[in-house]
């Protein structure tokens, strides 16, 4: 039976904790409302306030770690005032894997986007330079209220966080207005990373306690399934661009295992990666991406427990290229797997039709998954694969060793 039927009540399940419709008009805008009121008291006059920056490993660089981000993501955050709109001077990094502009509404819905693969051919922008251009992304847009500006960047590994020389420059026109040609000094000054760092520490400690306190648990046949995409994942400053599956585990299971081939190099799919979350905080605990799993169509299989002994137990070799370990810890009490898409799927992004045809097909396939091994066993797309689950042994939490982990499987029918 299909696990991923639309929810009942406020903010149901999802990657994104996903909102009604009700919840999204009423609780949502208030709050998302008030955080970008105090964000404009606090930082007015300045851009780029705030980073959402994931890092399980460095506790003084991981902020904002909410709605399951990729650990290689970040989120610069502009809030704009209501009466007015920006206009973005941007040079989408060469080395990023993924970048776009996004402005957020008061429900965290976009009202528009605009990526670096397309902005060099959308009317909303303005050559400044050989790779520079000015950016008007609301112009053809209506809203009302405050806006959210999100400058969305996947890193590659090697660098640690965009460079403030990097980030992108942010002017503000009213709302109703033909925004001119700018000056230098018409753009607000960014904020200095380490107090963005900062911001975004704050505003992750207000994101978790007011989300994790209104996400609803997971129903108990979302916990041991196969991999499923979410019934909802619009509320939360969604990615128009990104597709989740996940799986979770159940009560009484040590880990989980799942064996499949890494995406082949695309035009159309610029980033694959897996997490291991936890559903209770919206937390990512640690990820991997297709580079870090192997070469294209390289095959591997992916353990992920609670700590390195248990995947031992289950048959996880350290010494095998194909073999690649998550850990969730012993914090998380809903822990889980998420794997993420990123599609560019129309011809605005540069594609042929071919390429559109391609990412329309590989997203028509990821929403048909519905938690079922039938799903799983129809739908033959590279990174998704059959998930066992491992027991764990009755002394699992007194014995901290491979001894504590059956190694007794089950698959979810």
């Amino acid at each position: 039976m299909p696990v991923n039927l639309m929810e009942r009540g406020p903010l149901g399940f999802g990657v994104l904790p996903a909102l009604r419709d009700k919840v999204k008009t009423k609780f949502m805008s208030r709050f998302l409302a008030k955080l970008y009121a105090d964000e404009l008291k606090v930082s007015r006059g300045f851009a780029n306030t705030a980073v959402a920056h994931s890092d399980a490993s460095d506790r003084t660089m991981d902020t904002l770690n909410v709605a399951m981000p990729d650990l290689l993501a970040e989120y610069w955050i502009t809030c704009i005032p209501e009466d007015q709109r920006p206009v973005v001077r941007v040079t989408f990094p060469k080395w990023a894997r993924y970048a776009a502009l996004t402005a957020y509404d008061t429900s965290g819905l976009p009202i528009a986007s605009i990526s670096g693969v397309e902005v060099a051919n959308d009317p909303r922008s303005t050559v400044q330079g050989l790779t520079q251009y000015d950016v008007d992304l609301l112009a053809r847009a209506e809203w009302t209220g405050a806006t959210c500006l999100i400058f969305r960047v996947y890193r590659t590994a090697e660098v640690p966080i965009t460079a403030p020389e990097e980030l992108p420059r942010v002017r503000v026109v009213p709302k109703g207005a033909t925004a001119t040609a700018a000056t230098e000094g018409d753009f607000m000054p960014n904020l200095p990373q380490e107090c963005a760092l900062a911001n975004g520490q704050r505003m992750g400690d207000v994101f978790k306690a007011v989300v994790s306190s209104k996400l609803k648990p997971l129903k108990p046949e979302q916990r041991g399934s196969q991999l499923f995409l979410p019934g909802n994942v619009s509320g939360l400053f969604p990615n128009a661009n990104a597709t989740y599956v996940c799986a979770f585990l159940p009560p009484g299971k040590a880990g989980l295992r799942m064996s499949s081939t890494v995406p082949t190099a695309s035009n159309w799919r610029p980033y694959y990666g897996v997490m291991a979350v936890d559903q209770a905080t919206t937390e990512t605990l640690s990820s991997l991406t297709d580079i870090e799993l192997g070469e294209p169509c390289a095959e591997f299989t992916l353990f992920v427990f609670r700590d390195a002994a248990q995947a031992v137990a289950a048959g996880y070799d350290h010494s095998s290229p194909w073999h690649k370990l998550l850990l969730w810890g012993n914090a998380p009490t809903r822990p889980g797997i998420v794997v993420r898409y990123l599609h560019y799927f129309d011809g605005a992004s540069g594609l042929t039709s071919e390429e559109v045809a391609s990412a329309r097909s590989e997203i028509s396939a990821l929403h048909s998954l519905d938690g079922t091994l039938g799903a799983i066993q129809t739908v033959r797309i590279r990174g998704v694969g059959r998930i066992q689950y491992f027991e764990a042994a009755p002394n699992e939490n007194k014995q901290p060793n491979a001894e504590r982990v059956a190694l007794a499987s089950s698959e979810a029918e």
